[in-house]
């Protein structure tokens, strides 16, 4: 395992930051100090990413309690769990997100300036882990705008250099000396100039996504964002995706949800937005144009976004029946995650 298989690098490995996977190389480098196997590597690597990503959104739940039944409801997919217990880039981003949806929703409620130092290293974080979502920062925004401040003009721009500006630069900063991943595969600039000349051509293309080879019945856009596990091969029982999709709706329910209305639409225009910021990079660094959807598009992709939508309209209507509702979505999300590992056994024993 600790023997090098080859002098020169694979030119075709994406380029992803190395901050999502520093636990798992430490662990490489114990493992091969102590000689372990290859097998003993994985799974304890698998291990510290779900110890890891548990304890982030133990500490959102922590940070903001009202949130609580958002956090639980999103762990709790199978596509997250899966994630979370994988040597991958997205089970950090999660929870991170959480992380920053937790203390951007605290701050707001309780103007506390710890909540910024919090935010800021979050949304750095954020820009570390995997650029392409460096978009969430955005969430910023509407804090720089709270009652207190008004007319304040050095206030915010300060909260802006602090808050947006310098994650923005570490972003793009990030993006240059990364140099991308993906120009040997497709003509990006030939796709850049595609995309103007047919600027509905990616509108198109999203929609095409979950109907299109080799996509369809494999890669539901739905169906991959709840849990469809192993690599996209094992599904759950129909019941789950409607269940799941239920619990979404219930979430207006449980808990409470202090932000104004104009942060709540903010935050959902945030979440549209953000399909589009999701889909464009795939578009032109991985879609070699023209072609009848976009390449490589995975439901998964677009927890942050549910996040984020959730923020807006949790606890909105938390009336007589939060009780029940609250029940409901524990019961409903956790027999989800079982069903998932009995699926996982089917599928593999």
């Amino acid at each position: 395992m600790c023997t090098p298989a080859m002098a020169k690098v694979n030119n075709g490995v994406s380029s992803y930051s190395p901050l999502p996977y520093l636990l798992s190389a430490l662990n490489y480098k114990i493992s091969c100090s102590l000689d372990l196997s290859f097998g003993t590597y994985l799974y304890s690597s698998r291990i510290v990413s779900l110890i890891v990503s548990v304890m982030l959104v133990f500490f959102a739940i922590k940070i903001a309690p009202d949130l609580r039944f958002v956090f639980f409801t999103v762990s709790l997919l199978p596509t997250v769990l899966y994630q979370f217990s994988a040597i991958a880039a997205d089970s950090f981003l999660i929870s991170l997100t959480m992380i920053y949806i937790a203390c951007l929703y605290r701050y707001i409620r309780s103007n506390e300036g710890k909540y910024l130092i919090l935010i800021f290293i979050a949304s750095i974080g954020i820009c570390f882990s995997k650029p392409a979502y460096a978009w969430i920062v955005a969430a910023s925004i509407p804090i720089i705008f709270l009652n207190g401040y008004k007319g304040n003009i050095p206030g915010i721009i300060k909260k802006s250099l602090f808050l947006i500006a310098i994650p923005c630069v570490v972003h793009i900063l990030l993006l240059v000396t990364s140099k991308g991943s993906t120009p040997h595969a497709v003509n990006f600039e030939e796709n850049i100039q595609y995309l103007k000349n047919n600027p509905m051509s990616l509108f198109v293309e999203m929609y095409n996504v979950p109907f299109t080879f080799p996509f369809g019945d494999k890669w539901n856009l739905y169906e991959s964002l709840i849990g469809k596990l192993g690599w996209l091969t094992i599904p759950l029982p129909k019941w789950c995706y409607f269940a799941s999709f239920l619990n979404f709706v219930l979430i207006a329910f449980c808990g409470k949800n202090i932000l104004s209305r104009k942060i709540g639409f903010y935050m959902v225009s945030l979440a549209l937005a953000s399909l589009v910021i999701i889909c464009l990079p795939l578009y032109i660094f991985a879609t070699k144009q023209p072609f009848p959807a976009v390449f490589g598009l995975q439901g998964r992709y677009f927890i942050p976004t549910l996040l984020i939508a959730m923020l807006a309209y949790s606890g909105k209507l938390n009336q007589t029946g939060s009780k029940a509702a609250q029940f409901i979505l524990i019961v409903s999300a956790v027999a989800i995650s079982f069903t998932s590992l009995c699926a996982v056994y089917s599928g593999y024993y």
